[in-house]
């Protein structure tokens, strides 16, 4: 079976859950691609629906709260002539297409017109049912649990949001001596991502507010290369987005966070305590009000807090246990599994093209091949 992922670079959790699918399946045996289609464009476009994306949530935070709740106009859109309908053709040339971005949800709706046997779902990658991928073009919409929306135009499972648990090999010792850390000091993990404002200088700077000293890591796609600081007696280290992130998430002590979707998801699956600072207007807002109501997060609006935050939790084992008994109830370790499977029952059910497996397939001439063989053997073992 072919399947076809959309995803765009605005923001990494998209991307990673774009990632995690394909390797789900790729290790069924079926075909998965990913693909861009903003990006695959003029490049121009993209980064300047980028920059207004990231003027929007910085200096027009109401505006972009507004827009986030409607639905978009691209449905009746007519795309630009030239590259556009060459890039959607390609992208929709599959048995399935997945969308884990609600505007590339939105953009493969308005194209279906041109592949309607095509199967068309939507990934969400945040604690709420987007409007702009509430559409009646969508065959599926896997949402986490407890999230839902009044009035749905597709049927809406909820599976979660694609990640999944994977064990570090490192204990907290190891990898603190692998990178330079004191193993003795408590880890405090900061990620504020790469898009939009995240106050990193402020936090720095009030970190007199934070007991006992601890070791600060901070991963962003800001910083273009590792950096080792000391702030008021605590370890800074400011390394460039790296792999080994879920890594550091499995041991560190607080997470201190903007509430990305994927990020707090994977802090749920290893029950890392979180303090939410500094979210995104729109899907990040509505993703810390999803954490703070089930109480599997704390919040803090200004830098001392934050501080007051994570050293309550800290000093206090209970609280600590406490949330991630909660975070325990919002876990949804299979969903990529569920979603992967879901899509390929729904895609053959309907007949529009069979379960394309070359794995299974060249398995299955082999073993016909040689059940071939020794029947021959046999029939001429009898002859004779």
């Amino acid at each position: 079976m072919r399947i076809h992922i959309w995803t765009a670079s605005i923001g990494a959790g998209h991307n990673e859950a774009a990632r995690v699918l394909q390797q789900e399946w790729r290790t069924q045996g079926h075909t998965a691609e990913i693909y861009y289609p903003l990006e695959t464009g003029p490049h121009l476009f993209f980064k300047l629906g980028k920059n207004g994306y990231k003027l929007l949530v910085t200096w027009f935070p109401s505006l972009w709260r507004h827009l986030s709740e409607k639905k978009l106009p691209v449905q009746s859109a007519v795309p630009p002539g030239g590259w556009w309908p060459e890039t959607i053709r390609t992208a929709l040339d599959a048995d399935a297409v997945v969308s884990v971005h609600p505007i590339l949800t939105a953009l493969a709706a308005s194209a279906k017109g041109k592949c309607p046997n095509i199967k068309l779902f939507h990934a969400a990658t945040d604690y709420w049912h987007v409007p702009a991928a509430n559409l009646p073009e969508v065959d599926g919409v896997f949402l986490p649990k407890q999230v839902g929306t009044d009035h749905p135009a597709s049927p809406v499972m909820p599976f979660g949001i694609p990640a999944y648990f994977q064990k570090s090999p490192f204990s907290k010792k190891e990898c603190c001596l692998a990178n330079g850390w004191d193993p003795e000091k408590p880890l405090i993990l900061m990620s504020g991502g790469g898009e939009g404002p995240f106050p990193y200088q402020k936090l720095l700077r009030a970190t007199r507010n934070l007991h006992p000293l601890c070791t600060i890591v901070l991963c962003s796609g800001k910083w273009k290369e590792p950096r080792r600081m000391v702030m008021e007696g605590h370890d800074v280290f400011l390394y460039p987005w790296r792999k080994e992130f879920k890594n550091y998430l499995q041991i560190c002590d607080v997470l201190v966070t903007k509430a990305g979707g994927m990020t707090l998801t994977e802090a749920f699956l290893y029950e890392t305590p979180v303090v939410i600072t500094a979210p995104l207007p729109g899907q990040e807002e509505k993703n810390a009000r999803y954490a703070l109501c089930r109480q599997a997060a704390r919040q803090g609006n200004c830098p001392d807090t934050v501080w007051k935050h994570v050293s309550t939790l800290l000093q206090s084992p209970f609280e600590r246990e406490r949330m991630k008994r909660r975070q325990k109830r919002l876990q949804q370790p299979d969903s990529v599994k569920r979603i992967t499977q879901t899509v390929c029952r729904v895609v053959t059910a309907s007949g529009a093209s069979a379960p394309y497996i070359p794995q299974v397939q060249e398995q299955r001439q082999a073993e016909s091949a040689q059940a071939g063989f020794f029947q021959e053997a046999e029939t001429s073992l009898t002859k004779e």
